[in-house]
């Protein structure tokens, strides 16, 4: 059970935070999952969507879809401290670039070879990184324990899960009371839902039916969704099935999102869920490939692949497609592909050219 004795105004005029699909067309926010309300005293919306988002919707990848808004009031209430159930200390909360100005940056002429300190900890709960524009984190002042605040505040029990059996209850944790539920001497387990293998994982379970899911599954339960790539809303797909990603153009098997409408838009769960911003490094040593931010791209900018002169990844040395989605930089026109970006594999990360 969370304790929020105090709360903390966060300075976050014109910032983008986070939503998600079901809020795309709500007037109201609610706070929920650690979302924002964003209603004034007179119960008028104080935000506006934008269509492309600029900004990380959640810490990790393949956790909600990737809709922001942003705020034109000064300021949002956040739990300064917390007493979170996965660890013994109390949380507290750590505001990240307080005074970050989105103009100034953009003004700013800064070589990409100044490498910049984006790195922060890492969350230990989903175990992916904690960067700058996270904008905020939960950290333990007596060890190295720290949360990204999505994670921070998922409910530790989920009620009338829509992909469940509404009369079971979802319980969070790192293990299984069950040790049925692993397959492997290593307490790897599958996912019910997405069928990825998990290994030190958060996850919610059902004590009764012996049901798990990962905390990515779990979270984004809505059946269809708003995403900022497609003019129509999409069908999340009750089957698991083999086919090309619209996204990324590659094959994929497992879950889908489709256009009932145009039929032809079909887009992998993982490209579906991935985040608008991100920053990449090396599996084994952790040391950034690129030292900017990267902004997702629903597709290649046409007069950028003309003034470039056909540019390539650089990561694998290929080229692009331009109706397929791409990371680039908005500072020093950096492109990678999409898979490229979020791949974890040392084969597919390569150096930097070297500069004289």
């Amino acid at each position: 059970m969370m304790s929020l004795p105090t709360t903390r105004k966060l300075a976050l005029k014109n910032k983008i935070v986070f939503g998600t699909g079901d809020y795309w067309h709500s007037p109201t926010l609610t706070a929920n999952m650690g979302f924002v309300r964003a209603v004034s005293q007179t119960g008028m919306s104080l935000f506006t969507f934008e269509h492309r988002p600029r900004a990380l919707t959640v810490p990790f990848q393949l956790l909600y879809p990737l809709f922001c808004f942003k705020l034109d009031i000064s300021s949002i209430s956040a739990m300064e401290q917390l007493e979170h159930f996965s660890h013994n200390h109390p949380l507290n909360l750590v505001q990240l670039q307080p005074n970050h100005n989105e103009e100034e940056e953009e003004e700013e002429d800064v070589d990409d070879l100044v490498v910049e300190d984006h790195h922060v900890g890492q969350c230990n709960m989903c175990e992916e990184d904690i960067y700058s524009f996270h904008l905020c984190y939960y950290t333990c002042k007596n060890c190295s324990y720290s949360l990204h605040k999505f994670c921070a505040e998922i409910p530790k029990t989920l009620h009338d899960h829509p992909l469940h059996n509404p009369n079971h209850n979802l319980t969070l944790s790192k293990g299984f009371p069950d040790p049925d539920l692993y397959f492997s001497s290593n307490k790897e387990w599958t996912c019910g839902l997405c069928n990825h293998k998990r290994n030190n994982f958060f996850n919610y379970h059902c004590s009764i039916c012996k049901f798990n899911m990962d905390i990515i599954c779990a979270t984004m339960s809505q059946q269809k969704i708003n995403h900022p790539s497609h003019h129509h809303q999409l069908q999340r797909n009750p089957k698991k099935l083999v086919s090309i990603c619209n996204a990324c153009g590659r094959e994929h098997e497992g879950t889908f999102y489709h256009c009932t409408t145009c039929y032809w838009f079909w887009i992998h769960q993982n490209c579906a869920l991935s985040p608008t911003k991100l920053l990449i490094q090396q599996p084994t040593n952790h040391t950034l490939t690129h030292a900017h931010p990267l902004t997702l791209t629903y597709s290649f900018p046409n007069i950028d692949q003309k003034v470039k002169f056909y540019p390539k990844c650089r990561i694998c040395d290929t080229g692009f497609y331009i109706y397929f989605w791409v990371y680039r930089c908005d500072k020093c026109r950096y492109y990678v592909h999409i898979h490229c970006a979020t791949s974890k594999y040392d084969q597919f990360l390569r150096p930097e050219p070297s500069r004289i």
